[in-house]
């Protein structure tokens, strides 16, 4: 099953679709806000693959560069969920 991407619609988050679609892992994208995951308004599940945004436990993968993710949020939310 395809996963769905949900990154924002900057440089980053276009180039992590454009990779992610080009290995065939995701089916649908949805281009959001990062304060709203941060808000708990995007309604986010293990189905998921979040970019560059901040960290969501509910999410099945995240891949972003801020390291300041892992301080925000708890060892045991995001291991093995998590790549930085």
């Amino acid at each position: 099953m395809k996963k769905r991407l949900v990154t924002r619609s900057d440089f980053d988050g276009l180039v992590c679709a454009m990779l992610l679609r080009e290995l065939d892992m995701i089916g649908d994208i949805k281009f959001v806000h990062p304060k709203d995951v941060q808000d708990g308004k995007i309604d986010i599940s293990e189905n998921d693959i979040t970019t560059n945004l901040p960290f969501d436990p509910r999410v099945g993968i995240a891949f972003d560069h801020h390291e300041s993710e892992l301080i925000r949020n708890k060892k045991v939310d995001y291991e093995g969920k998590y790549i930085i």
